[in-house]
């Protein structure tokens, strides 16, 4: 997906129908909003919230859906 403006918004791999790997969504202004990894659908690793200007404000671990930390 895209913005008007041409930047992406959005990007994700899909499998069998369902997210896998890496899944990225990003401001207008081109900067990652969020990045969360999955594994047949479901959350597993690191995922990462950033503010506008790039700066991370929250992470968590997943593993299979669950979140461990």
């Amino acid at each position: 997906m895209y913005y008007t403006n041409g930047r992406l918004q959005s990007q994700f791999n899909m499998k069998g129908g369902k997210k896998n790997g890496l899944s990225e969504v990003f401001w207008e202004n081109g900067q990652f909003k969020t990045r969360t990894n999955f594994k047949n659908g479901r959350k597993n690793g690191l995922c990462e919230w950033a503010t506008e200007d790039g700066e991370v404000t929250r992470t968590e671990n997943w593993k299979d859906g669950v979140k461990i930390d």
